[in-house]
């Protein structure tokens, strides 16, 4: 299997998505609380950065979005599966 090292950098942008009862439901069974179930959307080396995307965002987004910035406090390296 071919994979694939990426960075996500230390100020992460997250997305929530307010769902449907019916799909909050499923959520639920599977064990996922779908009142928390932020997702990684971008990440920056700077908070700066993040912030200037973060108000682009916002500006840009449905109205079932909503984002926030993380600082995990430093950045990260995963390998991914190639797709």
């Amino acid at each position: 299997m071919e994979t694939y090292t990426e960075t996500i950098h230390r100020f992460r942008i997250m997305r929530h998505e307010e769902q449907p009862e019916e799909h909050k439901a499923r959520l639920r069974i599977m064990g996922i609380d779908p009142d928390d179930n932020w997702q990684l959307v971008w990440s920056f080396a700077d908070k700066r950065s993040a912030n200037r995307e973060l108000k682009i965002l916002q500006q840009e987004s449905a109205w079932f979005q909503k984002f926030k910035i993380v600082d995990a406090g430093e950045e990260t390296t995963i390998e991914r599966s190639a797709f």
